[in-house]
């Protein structure tokens, strides 16, 4: 029976048809009688019942003819009948007080481990959200440390490359000015050695003239003082001339095994100090791209 069928003639037929049978009247007994039903339905309407059998009436017995000894036997019958109505009026009456204060003390049981898990829950619910709270707060305070960890880790990483930028700047413009040295140097180089090649070119014209003077001194005895003195005169710039041209080739040389030292350590050091650079620069990138993916 579902419970929208349950109402208080449905309880109150099952629970007169349990007294009928000499049973007691309970809540689980006419809810079988019933064929089902909500016990919290069921009980205020069965209290009810119990509490209108406490003012309900006696139906008077219909008169019929009778006998004087009839009817002393009908008085003592109604006497009985009434003592035992009465008698059962008072046991369905303390039954049903108990009854009563069965369903109140399991209803206040009931209440009170309903209160009490309710406490607990709520308590339990409390601690949870308390202990969410806690751990968001660390977890916030965590993620915005590293935040500030990470932001001067990149401003320092980035103050770092700028700075490495600025001396591979100035090392390029070494390089530049040596490389522009190294090729003023080799310049000079050049002009040195032509040089020491034309005094070579007028010291082979010399010789040629000493040769064809020497010649025209034998070939002409008359001129011989003075082919003599052209000789002498000659063989005299020619040792000006070889002299010249010994310091000459010396300095050209000298200047130029020092223009190629000095070249050969300005492209070392600007090697060095690129190299250094880059290798400066690849570990700072590294280093930031590494702080990037942690």
């Amino acid at each position: 029976m579902s419970e929208t069928l349950i109402s208080a003639e449905t309880v109150a037929q099952a629970a007169e048809s349990l007294v009928g049978r000499g049973e007691k009247p309970s809540v689980r007994k006419v809810r079988d009688e019933l064929g089902g039903g909500s016990p919290n339905t069921i009980l205020p309407l069965l209290n009810s019942w119990k509490d209108s059998l406490r003012g309900r009436p006696v139906d008077p017995p219909k008169e019929e003819p009778r006998s004087e000894a009839s009817d002393l036997v009908s008085a003592e019958m109604d006497s009985a009948a009434e003592r035992m109505k009465q008698g059962f009026l008072a046991m369905l009456a303390g039954f049903v007080d108990a009854e009563r204060q069965k369903a109140q003390s399991a209803q206040q049981a009931i209440q009170a481990a309903a209160d009490q898990k309710v406490a607990l829950a709520r308590e339990a619910a409390d601690q949870q959200i308390a202990d969410i709270q806690t751990q968001a707060v660390a977890e916030l305070a965590d993620a915005r440390g590293e935040a500030m960890e990470l932001a001067e880790a990149l401003a320092a990483a980035t103050a770092e490359a700028e700075g490495l930028t600025h001396r591979l700047d100035a090392l390029q413009r070494e390089v530049d000015r040596l490389t522009a040295e190294l090729t003023a140097e080799r310049h000079a180089h050049q002009a040195a050695r032509a040089t020491a090649e034309r005094q070579t070119g007028e010291i082979d014209a010399l010789r040629q003239a000493v040769a064809e003077a020497q010649a025209r001194a034998q070939a002409a005895e008359k001129a011989q003082d003075i082919a003599e003195r052209r000789a002498s005169t000659a063989a005299t710039a020619l040792e000006k001339a070889e002299k010249s041209r010994e310091a000459a080739e010396a300095r050209a040389e000298s200047r130029a095994q020092a223009a190629e030292a000095r070249a050969i350590r300005a492209e070392e050091r600007a090697d060095a100090g690129f190299a250094a650079a880059l290798k400066e620069l690849a570990a700072t990138v590294t280093t930031e791209r590494e702080g990037k993916k942690s």
